[in-house]
């Protein structure tokens, strides 16, 4: 399965809504919304064609007529809102741990409390927004629909934090994600794992112990978690998929952002070896350092047991160590003989769980600190069926 949905690229300019309003008064046709893919208030969608009439052309300055919406999911809510340009990933969070419900919310009739709600949890838009709200939740509401059948054939999942598939160990975070997007094996996030992390640009000596972890794998027969970012993260992937070990890549962007360049091979061939792509982001969000800063937090969390692999006091594979220590996930940290020790320390939060390695020396106590972790997991660990009354909608 193909982990992206079909795409026509368009340059930016002919992605606004300024070029289209030109383009409808120049030729006096409508462009829809959806015949190119745009960002933001419209959405990202396939091109399409439709048959249009200049008679057919709604007048910018009559307000398109609305009714009470049907009734929608809290996942379908979710997706309207994020496609009405302004209101993003942390306005949607913001509301979401208020306890506030976006289906029931979508059902306001309320303009200016509509507006006024949004504003209050950080959303940014114009007040031509707010003010036609009937309209605007509409419209959404159907971008959402078209979003929607893109997650289903892609065979993408959104599980909300009160759904009973969702990842029982993202619950042990301070701050767990509000949703989460899973393409591929959902109960695989369930099951006891090992994060292998580190650094975008890796030494030779890292690539060397990187591809010594890969030879464990298959002994540990545990699935592995790891960023897909360049570098060591993709390593793992590829070393896991080469052992036939099922491997999740937690993303830093939305699930349907094409990053890293490069990666959607990658991404169809974890799919297809009964594995998962993760991330708590809005289905066409971009990168950002935050994002990629609070993606580590899903990786520490996920795995029973973190190895970072060559990285820096100031890295992004630090943030997961610091994201492993707080919740007292065991850290296996790898040196060469020859390296300085002060190449691999971890922080006095972490002198309970951390343990260093000396690779090659003591291989068999690495695999055995490992092993006993992932082992104990799997005893500890409560059947769990996923109930079959959801499939992005519940």
């Amino acid at each position: 399965m193909h982990p992206l949905p079909p795409q026509t690229r368009w340059p930016y300019w002919a992605r606004s809504q300024r070029w289209k309003d030109a383009f409808n008064l120049w030729c006096g046709v409508t462009v829809a919304d959806n015949m190119f893919p745009s960002l933001g208030f419209f959405g990202t969608e396939p091109m399409v064609a439709r048959k249009v009439v200049v008679h057919d052309r709604e007048p910018l300055s009559v307000p398109v007529a609305s009714s009470r919406p049907a009734e929608v999911s809290e996942q379908l809510g979710l997706l309207a809102l994020s496609s009405i340009r302004g209101v993003g990933y942390w306005t949607l969070s913001r509301m979401a741990k208020a306890g506030t419900k976006f289906a029931a919310f979508l059902a306001t009739e309320d303009s200016t409390e509509a507006g006024r709600t949004l504003r209050t949890f950080g959303a940014k838009f114009e007040n031509k927004v707010a003010g036609d709200w009937s309209a605007v939740r509409d419209r959404a509401v159907a971008r959402a629909n078209r979003i929607l059948e893109n997650l289903t054939a892609t065979g993408t999942r959104l599980i909300m934090a009160g759904s009973p598939e969702y990842p029982r160990a993202l619950k042990d975070l301070s701050d767990p994600p509000a949703w989460v997007f899973v393409q591929g094996d959902l109960p695989l996030l369930s099951k006891p794992s090992v994060a292998v992390v580190g650094t975008r640009k890796p030494s030779d000596d890292g690539l060397w112990l990187c591809r010594f972890v890969g030879l464990c794998f298959e002994n540990w027969a545990a699935p592995t978690v790891s960023g897909l970012a360049v570098g060591i993260d993709s390593v793992v992937h590829e070393l896991s998929l080469r052992a036939k070990v099922p491997t999740i890549a937690v993303l830093g962007t939305g699930i349907f952002s094409d990053y890293p360049k490069g990666a959607v091979a990658l991404r169809e061939r974890i799919l297809d070896g009964r594995g998962a792509i993760v991330t708590e982001y809005l289905p066409y969000e971009t990168y950002s350092a935050e994002n990629f800063v609070r993606r580590n937090r899903l990786q520490a969390a996920l795995a029973q047991v973190l190895i970072p692999i060559e990285w820096a006091a100031r890295s992004g594979t630090a943030h997961t160590v610091r994201y492993a220590e707080s919740l007292k996930r065991p850290i296996a940290g790898l040196r060469l003989p020859d390296w300085p020790k002060d190449r691999v320390v971890f922080s006095n939060g972490a002198a309970a769980t951390a343990t260093t390695f000396t690779i090659p020396g003591q291989e068999e106590q690495f695999r055995q600190f490992v092993s006993k972790f992932v082992s104990k997991s799997l005893q500890h660990a409560t059947p769990h069926e996923p109930e079959q009354s959801s499939f992005l909608l519940e």
